[in-house]
């Protein structure tokens, strides 16, 4: 048990020097781990500033060792150097020519019924084109005229249909 009473004052010289010990100490580690976090944020941030100040450096480098860059082209200027320029040569396209049509001859033999006998009769005759007959259609009849002329009472069903239905 301990040597005293919860809610009893101590009095006891020994376990006061005791209490004071325990109480420097942990005093003492708490400024340890103080100063201890303080010096990591010190580093961090010493760090942090190396850091910056070398990428500043370089981009001074960087600007210093390269000339002076022209603007950039317009999309114009750049769309017309890719293009491909065509050129476009007119021509007079050939005439077809016709070839003349030629025409047959049939040939008829008759022979003659004469007792004179072995005469025979050659007739060249020329052959006239088929016509072919074209199919006749009975003209379609011409649909009404559409009336735009409209009366009085039409337009104003309109604008009352207009006036409930529309948005």
């Amino acid at each position: 048990m301990p040597p005293h009473k919860k809610g009893e004052p101590i009095t006891d010289p020994v376990i006061l020097e005791r209490l004071a010990k325990a109480r420097e100490k942990a005093m003492q580690t708490r400024k340890e781990k103080a100063q201890a976090k303080k010096d990591e944020k010190l580093v961090t941030t010493i760090e942090e500033k190396k850091k910056r100040q070398a990428t500043q450096d370089k981009l001074k480098e960087l600007i210093d060792a390269e000339p002076p860059k022209q603007p950039p082209p317009k999309y114009e200027e750049v769309v017309k150097e890719n293009e491909p320029e065509i050129e476009i040569e007119y021509m007079k396209a050939p005439k077809k020519e016709k070839k003349p049509v030629k025409k047959k001859k049939i040939v008829y033999v008759e022979s003659s019924d004469s007792d004179s006998g072995e005469e025979e009769q050659i007739m060249y005759v020329k052959k006239n084109k088929i016509k072919k007959k074209s199919v006749s259609h009975q003209p379609e009849p011409e649909p009404e005229p559409i009336q735009y002329l409209r009366t009085r009472e039409d337009m104003l069903v309109d604008t009352l249909y207009q006036k409930y239905y529309s948005y």
